[in-house]
């Protein structure tokens, strides 16, 4: 359970802090996340890329009761 909360959690940040390098930055990677910060997730591409990405992974890791 808690690698699909995870998932969920990322998603939910890179939808609304993605194009702040937020996402990045809760994941640990910092480098990735001052350089998504500072060009606003580059100019909005890389921050739709990157909150559809983890859409698709965080579908894959829901289980079904």
């Amino acid at each position: 359970m808690g690698k699909t909360l995870t998932a969920h959690t990322i998603m939910i940040i890179s939808w609304l802090l993605g194009y702040l390098g937020a996402d990045r930055f809760y994941k640990g990677q910092i480098g990735w996340g001052v350089l998504k910060l500072v060009t606003l997730g580059a100019v909005g591409i890389w921050w739709i890329i990157d909150a559809v990405y983890y859409t698709y992974k965080a579908g894959q890791t829901t289980q079904i009761l």
